[in-house]
């Protein structure tokens, strides 16, 4: 089985019957409260410091603690302190922790991940799992639509992801700096004009194309040089239809209105040399 099935079996460990399991546990806990219908338990320690000084232990206001927890939480992780789960080596019944689930899934991504170095892919890896925890979710909720079942898995979906983006967030935001600084060139140009100073270029030979063969010269304009977009409040687009307005620039119907603006550029720049 490959990582991506064992992340699907890991999620599809939490059915229904593991989800009844820890209802009937939840109800049997230490510290469950009917009224509250969660893990309630509040209580005071004292607390005092002993002062070199005096030699005297000074009272001070006693520490508070409270245990809270609501199904879903104890569905995530039951552990808390005099709970059950702290004798669950001795309580072979204890349903899984949904936590201990989400840990094999971190695991399973860390295989996958090992060795892998290119940030896209690593991206795409942690979006596959996603998406593959997603999916297995909704395999559950078609055999369960009960809102309390729902709500658990939405609740389960959403831990998950936090704990994956604590571990892995890291290449989220190497992948988004990638993407905002992609190699490219802006040209204060509209497409038209640009199309005819590449046509310039070829013309005179400064580009080498051999036997006359423009395919990679304009395959490389179209993926890094970016025109100044008319439409768009000037804002600078990919050249994505210069390989068609390249070819128009080398007809002789092509406007002489861009032509001539890039000469006249030129030899403006041409003077003051």
């Amino acid at each position: 089985m490959t990582s991506i099935d064992n992340i699907e079996q890991l999620v599809l460990q939490l059915n229904s019957s593991w989800f009844e399991s820890k209802k009937e546990w939840f109800v049997k806990e230490t510290f469950y409260s009917k009224n509250h219908e969660r893990i309630f338990e509040e209580w005071e320690e004292p607390n005092w410091v002993w002062d070199d000084e005096t030699n005297i232990v000074i009272e001070l206001p006693p520490h508070n603690f409270v245990i809270y927890k609501n199904f879903n939480e104890y569905c995530w992780n039951g552990y808390y302190w005099q709970g059950l789960y702290e004798h669950e080596e001795e309580i072979a019944e204890l349903p899984t922790n949904a936590s201990r689930i989400a840990d094999g899934i971190l695991s399973e991504i860390a295989i996958v991940l090992k060795g892998i170095v290119e940030v896209k892919v690593n991206h795409k890896i942690i979006l596959n799992s996603i998406d593959t925890i997603s999916n297995a979710l909704e395999d559950l909720q078609s055999v369960n639509s009960s809102e309390e079942y729902l709500e658990f898995l939405t609740f389960f979906l959403f831990k998950t992801k936090q704990k994956i983006s604590k571990e892995y967030g890291h290449f989220k935001r190497a992948y988004d700096i990638s993407e905002s600084y992609k190699d490219k060139l802006d040209f204060n140009l509209k497409q038209d004009e640009l199309a005819a100073l590449l046509y310039i270029l070829f013309k005179a030979e400064f580009i080498n194309t051999p036997s006359g063969d423009t395919s990679l010269y304009l395959n490389f304009c179209k993926n890094y040089f970016h025109f100044k977009n008319q439409k768009k409040d000037l804002e600078f687009a990919p050249a994505k239809g210069i390989i068609k307005k390249f070819s128009e620039a080398r007809g002789p119907g092509y406007s002489t209105k861009a032509r001539e603006s890039i000469i006249t550029r030129l030899k403006k720049a041409f003077d003051e040399l």
